[in-house]
């Protein structure tokens, strides 16, 4: 049976509705996609005034979605979230990187620390953890030029080149975003916290 769930008093947006889906071990992008699509009103769903069975997905959606339901609850998601400094923002709001969607297999949700600004011009520079002293050289120099010229410097924040190029960035005081693997919450390598 799925427990009711009254969110009062703590405005729940879809996002973290998404988020709760996100932390299911067995939905992926497209599962969430395809949920989302379906779906109006999350606090219906959660307070089991929305019968899945009008839904128009495969039975082994449904059940994942009564798994998440029982498992998760938006509000405390939310408020651990809250506590961690993590922001996220799915495909639906404006603060969403407008490229990201041009993929098939899209993030849903995108979770971050600081702010996305969409009006920014994005160059990724990652490349060998293991980096010779002219690739060091030369990294240092491509992404002081491209930061002096107000492009965002994105990279993976790994050893080498990536963490060099954001070290740049930071230093000259410009706009960088790592786009983390292993989750916001989580850096590795552990001695990239600094950079973070």
């Amino acid at each position: 049976m799925i427990k009711k769930r009254y969110h009062i008093g703590m405005d729940i947006s879809r996002k973290y509705y998404l988020h709760c889906f996100n932390l299911h071990p067995k939905i992926g992008a497209k599962t969430l996609q395809k949920i989302d699509r379906q779906i109006k009103d999350y606090n219906l769903l959660w307070n089991n005034r929305l019968n899945l069975n009008d839904l128009r997905l495969d039975e082994s959606i449904k059940h994942l979605i009564s798994e998440t339901i029982s498992s998760y609850d938006p509000q405390e998601e939310r408020l651990k979230l809250d506590k961690k400094n993590i922001n996220l923002t799915y495909y639906q709001d404006e603060s969403y990187p407008q490229l990201l969607k041009e993929i098939n297999d899209y993030p849903p949700i995108i979770y971050y620390r600081g702010k996305i600004d969409n009006s920014l011009i994005n160059i990724a520079v990652v490349g060998s953890r293991k980096v010779s002293s002219y690739g060091r050289m030369v990294t240092e120099k491509i992404t002081r030029e491209l930061v002096e010229n107000g492009v965002n410097i994105v990279s993976g924040l790994a050893l080498g080149v990536d963490s060099i190029a954001h070290k740049v960035a930071v230093d000259n005081r410009a706009t960088t975003w790592a786009v983390l693997g292993c989750g916001v919450d989580t850096i590795y390598p552990a001695s990239h916290i600094g950079l973070a």
